[in-house]
């Protein structure tokens, strides 16, 4: 074949290169990113705190005060609005919730209504198993004596003072701490949507700029 019908081997300069398209004439903006980083932001930030807020007091346990052994007889303030209980110490050996007797009395010597626990309710607090055993029913504000004895087996080694409506609050803090949790996801997957359809739109607008930066002029 004659030398000048033979095809000239191909390079990159054969080929030519698209134009460079200014990132910002693309549509929709980068701003979108930032807002979508935004809100993956605080999606963790916020959830994050308000778990933290709801999760300590749970683990430090219920706030027992006033403790004293079985048989000893104490004098302790009451106040009704905090719906006092009296908690005993689980052996280490026991298996269930110690059986306690109790018994209230105020300053006048007059007896105070104390009930059984609307369920059973136990928690660590400082590697010791404290269990709700007796509700005190104060009709006021004030000082009253306040005697514990164990009556089966297994004996309290102590017994405290605390908030009878504990298994209320620690179920009250674990539903937010679940929508917290939920909106950490929701709020993750919105931004993560924001950020791929910005991608996707951004990407379809630049090829279609090079589209019309190429086609061939009309005469």
């Amino acid at each position: 074949m004659p030398e000048h019908l033979r095809e000239a081997p191909m390079s990159i300069a054969d080929f030519p290169m698209p134009p460079k398209i200014d990132p910002a004439r693309l549509r929709p903006g980068r701003w979108w990113y930032v807002v979508a980083g935004v809100i993956a932001g605080l999606s963790i930030l916020v959830p994050g705190t308000i778990s933290q807020v709801l999760i300590q007091p749970m683990l430090e346990g219920p706030p027992l005060h006033s403790r004293f052994s079985p048989g000893q007889t104490v004098t302790v303030t009451l106040d009704p609005r905090d719906r006092p209980a009296i908690y005993a110490a689980e052996p280490s050996h026991a298996d269930a919730i110690p059986q306690t007797r109790c018994s209230v009395t105020s300053n006048r010597g007059e007896r105070i209504r104390v009930t059984g626990p609307t369920e059973e309710w136990s928690e660590d607090v400082d590697g010791t198993t404290w269990a709700w055993v007796r509700t005190i029913e104060a009709p006021a504000a004030g000082d009253y004596r306040v005697y514990c004895q164990g009556t089966g087996s297994a004996q309290p080694s102590s017994y405290a003072i605390g908030p009878a409506d504990r298994p209320r609050e620690v179920i009250g803090r674990i539903v937010p701490i679940v929508i917290s949790v939920a909106g950490c996801f929701v709020g993750i997957g919105i931004a993560a949507a924001i950020a791929t359809v910005t991608a996707h739109r951004r990407h379809r607008h630049r090829r279609r700029l090079v589209a019309e930066a190429t086609a061939p002029t009309m005469r």
